[in-house]
């Protein structure tokens, strides 16, 4: 006897694609998650590199302000040895006496002085070219850093005085010029005062010394 199928085959069919659905839902579903699950694990992976590169920005802003520092530093240390080494020049730099005798070997009887003084100080600048009153002392600097000021020791004398004429103190100056240890004079002021005995020349002049050719 022979079995007898009362399913309708439309409601098989039916149950079968409900099946197929079933199982492509539950396959959608798992794929949902697991995209969702590794966006969720990407943007903490994605904050966690953020984080890192603003470390790194915050090290290298960092790094670069205490570069800047030390290269302060450096140039404030160069500075300072070039001050020690201008006032060691300074120190011993050519004697006032030494320098009286100098000025002594130029005079004559119809020129004198009313007041002089001595004068040794240090400035930056740029050395002049040709002959030079001083020693110049260059302060060495770095790779990138300003163009290099030389400090200068200047030794000069400041003189206020007579003559007895023109010509007698265009001839002190001549010989002054001719002296090895002067560098240059410089004739700032000459005014003629009347005496009743007499007229006389007022002068005043400095005198650069060139220190690298008097000895200390």
């Amino acid at each position: 006897m022979h079995d007898i199928d009362l399913i309708p085959a439309d409601y098989r069919r039916r149950r079968s694609l409900l099946r197929v659905l079933r199982i492509y839902l539950v396959l959608l579903a798992a794929v949902v998650a697991a995209v969702a699950l590794g966006r969720v694990g990407l943007g903490q992976v994605l904050r966690t590199e953020q984080a890192r590169v603003g470390e790194l920005k915050t090290g290298e802003v960092q790094l670069l302000e205490q570069k800047r520092r030390l290269e302060e530093l450096g140039a404030s240390r160069e500075d300072l040895r070039g001050r020690l080494a201008l006032l060691e020049a300074l120190r011993g730099g050519p004697p006032a006496q030494r320098m009286f005798e100098v000025v002594d070997r130029a005079l004559n009887p119809s020129v004198w002085f009313s007041d002089w003084k001595f004068v040794r100080e240090g400035e930056a600048g740029q050395a002049a070219r040709g002959g030079q009153a001083g020693y110049f002392l260059i302060v060495p600097k770095g790779e990138g850093a300003f163009p290099e000021e030389p400090w200068r020791e200047l030794t000069r004398m400041e003189i206020k005085g007579q003559a007895l004429s023109h010509a007698a103190l265009a001839e002190f100056v001549r010989r002054l010029l001719g002296q090895p240890e002067i560098a240059d004079v410089h004739l700032l002021n000459t005014k003629t005062r009347q005496y009743r005995v007499g007229g006389v020349i007022e002068y005043e002049l400095t005198v650069e010394i060139d220190c690298g050719k008097v000895p200390s």
